[in-house]
């Protein structure tokens, strides 16, 4: 069960990191140490950041040691999944649901949970969510819709040489 929430979460958290990659946005968090950003990682805060605002102030420079071209300013780690979950603007950015973002942050507490081997794990959702529900049928038709129809139109606008995805049937 822990790793049934585990793999949910991580679904729903690379999901609303694409999307924000889809429109632009940086998903890395913005380096505050660096002059030039450190009133962008101050906004990022608040809200998304759009990749063009971050190439207004810096750019790529080649890093003679690794030999790879590295954006200034820019940490290796992640956007929160909280913030993702919980931010209304990066909700409005990712442009999904209130019910999808609930669902979300009960999966992101319940990952959270993992920690504690042996325990049951519940949230106040969690056990709401059964075979005939319909918070099973909202999780169902966002997998549908935003995951397998993009998938497959991505696979068919990009010529992917891979099967087509299908939908799940309750």
């Amino acid at each position: 069960m822990n790793l049934e929430n585990f793999y949910l979460s991580t679904g729903f958290e690379l999901h609303f990191l694409a999307c924000l990659v889809e429109f632009g946005f940086i998903i890395h968090e913005i380096d505050s140490k660096f002059s030039k950003t450190k009133s962008l990682a101050k906004e990022q805060q608040k809200r998304p950041i759009h990749k063009s605002e971050l190439f207004n102030v810096t750019d790529f420079h080649y890093d003679d040691i690794q030999k790879i071209n590295v954006l200034i300013g820019i940490k290796e780690k992640s956007l929160s999944f909280y913030r993702l979950c919980k931010s209304p603007a990066y909700q409005t950015a990712i442009n999904k649901s209130d019910e999808i973002f609930m669902i979300a942050n009960e999966y992101r507490k319940l990952r959270n949970q993992i920690h504690m081997p042996g325990d049951f794990l519940q949230t106040k959702l969690s056990s709401h969510i059964d075979d005939e529900g319909p918070l099973l049928r909202t999780i169902v038709d966002f997998v549908n819709i935003d995951i397998i129809e993009k998938s497959n139109y991505l696979r068919i606008k990009n010529d992917l040489k891979y099967n087509a995805l299908n939908k799940i049937v309750l």
